[in-house]
């Protein structure tokens, strides 16, 4: 008999190589399906009953050794016919090679035709009447379960950086079934060397930069250790913009200091308390831009790069003042909230709609208040961008941790 951990190997090796697994359909037990037939069938009669799979067996076989006590997630998507079917997906917890636990939902399939009416061009069209994109647009045949149904749907994704719009169109009959934007948005709405700048908050700070020395100039660039790089976008809607240099190590402008030394704080914040290389563990720079756009009250993560707007003047309502809003890299915990979106994006890559877009906001919320308590605790107020939200007016925020129905 195979060994139980053997044919957790095998399984994994095949979602990544020959496809040696089925996809899941819609009986749940077909997931397990190769560790079942392994772990109840000799070796033996399974040569004889299948002698190419035997073959790939004994080729994965050989790998057991590297690939013995491998932990980790394992993530398996539905698919049906070849189509994915989104948002199904199990999740497979591996500790010491042994399946611990799974989790995850298959939906159940019903189907006239995978065969489009509407053409992809079509969809596109319905779509972007509506999005009107600057950039451009995607387009994959997908099943979308929704409402206890399933259906045949075109998966419109725009790809601009200033918008992700996602937009399901019924493959049959022209509907646009489901839609939302994936734009993680936060609003209420040569050699190593040091530069010097002071934040918006007046602090006097040193960051790494690096030496250009065929330029005469440092930019604002760290290639080891907290790898970053900040950009200025001087007031026009471009990314990532030009990288921010200076002739000498000090640098005037504030909200470059900030966008900079707070990525770094908050990377360093990372590496010592979560062992995590960068927000994808991978050791991926932190891509800042600063000053995108004229007057604009935002930043966010575009699934690339951090972005962070000037801020401005929102006017009031019904008599009531208008309120200002700083550049917001100004706020350390805001910094902190748009890398934590880079952090979920990599990771578990929750779906920016619904409870789980609610979840996506939370988790950055909780750990920008976080790193604003372990980095800034003589000024730990449990409020969340309250340095750049309504500065003529004190003990206001975007939102307060300690009481969040107080922002309205």
């Amino acid at each position: 008999m195979i060994k139980r951990t053997s044919a957790i190997i095998l399984a994994i090796l095949s979602l990544n190589t020959l496809a040696f697994i089925p996809q899941i359909s819609q009986d749940d037990s077909n997931i397990d399906a190769p560790a079942k037939v392994l772990n109840n069938t000799s070796l033996d009669s399974y040569k004889k009953s299948n002698p190419k799979g035997a073959q790939k067996l004994l080729l994965r076989m050989d790998i057991q050794a590297i690939l013995k006590g491998i932990d980790g997630i394992i993530r398996v998507n539905q698919k049906h016919e070849s189509l994915e079917v989104y948002g199904s997906e199990v999740a497979y917890s591996i500790k010491n090679g042994e399946i611990v636990s799974r989790d995850g939902r298959v939906a159940e399939i019903e189907l006239e035709s995978t065969t489009p009416t509407l053409s992809m061009e079509q969809a596109m069209d319905i779509a972007n009447q509506e999005i009107q994109t600057l950039g451009k647009l995607e387009a994959s045949l997908k099943i979308l379960p929704q409402d206890g149904k399933t259906f045949l749907t075109w998966h419109i994704e725009e790809k601009d950086f200033t918008s992700k719009w996602n937009y399901f169109v019924d493959a049959q009959s022209g509907e646009v079934l489901h839609k939302f934007q994936t734009l993680m948005m936060n609003t209420a709405l040569g050699g190593s060397t040091y530069g010097r700048g002071k934040t918006s908050l007046g602090k006097n700070v040193l960051f790494k930069i690096k030496r250009r020395k065929f330029l005469k100039e440092y930019s604002m660039e760290v290639s080891k250790g907290n790898s970053r790089s900040t950009y200025n976008a001087k007031e026009q809607r471009i990314l990532p913009g030009d990288i921010s240099t200076a002739s000498f190590i000090q640098w005037q402008d504030s909200s470059l200091v900030d966008a900079h030394y707070y990525a770094g704080m908050f990377a360093k914040l990372l590496k010592k308390r979560f062992k995590r290389n960068s927000f994808d563990n991978k050791g991926t720079p932190i891509v800042s831009t600063v000053h995108f756009g004229k007057d604009y009250i935002n930043a966010f993560w575009n699934g690339t790069q951090m972005v962070y707007g000037d801020g401005g003047v929102i006017p009031g309502r019904n008599g009531s003042p208008d309120m200002k809003v700083a550049p917001l890299a100004g706020g350390f915990d805001v910094v902190a909230h748009e890398i934590s979106h880079a952090i979920t994006t990599t990771s578990s890559n929750l779906r920016y709609y619904s409870e789980s877009g609610a979840l996506n906001e939370a988790f950055s919320d909780i750990m920008a208040t976080y790193a604003e308590y372990k980095v800034q605790k003589k000024n730990f107020d449990w409020m969340l961008g309250e340095d750049i939200w309504d500065t003529d007016n004190a003990d206001t925020a975007l939102r307060y941790m300690d009481n969040p129905t107080a922002d309205g």
